[in-house]
């Protein structure tokens, strides 16, 4: 298998894993163009895919956080029902899940203190999860 990569040139048995595996790639890339491939893309595709495995509770943070950027910590406790105990656990688990699936995390926190810390996220990101459904 030859790889042509810009300038470079890679040479791979054509039974090598790694050619096996690149082979499985494209062959699903071919079968379902609208599979998003780009590495790092936090677009659409993602948050879509991230989507499937959170649950009610998390799908509702990212919710309030897109639909209010800037959110303060008191203000999404109140939206959501939580102490910030709570909250902490619905964030610290978003964030494992996102770990775990390789994905980053949708959210930004500024603030260290309670009293002055907000949650916003990336415009790309606020307009995809809007788009999607609790």
């Amino acid at each position: 298998m030859k790889i042509i990569m810009g300038n470079d040139d890679y040479l791979l048995d054509d039974d090598h894993p790694y050619a096996l595996a690149i082979l499985a790639l494209a062959q699903r890339y071919a079968q379902d163009r609208s599979i998003e491939t780009r590495v790092g893309s936090r677009g659409g595709t993602d948050i879509e895919m991230l989507w499937r495995f959170l649950t009610p509770r998390h799908r509702q943070l990212l919710y309030e956080i897109a639909k209010r950027p800037g959110i303060s910590q008191s203000e999404l406790e109140t939206a959501l029902g939580l102490d910030w105990k709570g909250l902490r656990g619905v964030h610290n688990g978003l964030a494992r899940i996102c770990e775990g699936l390789g994905y980053e995390k949708p959210i930004r926190v500024s603030g260290y203190k309670s009293s002055n810390r907000s949650y916003s996220m990336d415009p790309d990101v606020r307009q995809s999860i809007t788009k999607l459904k609790l």
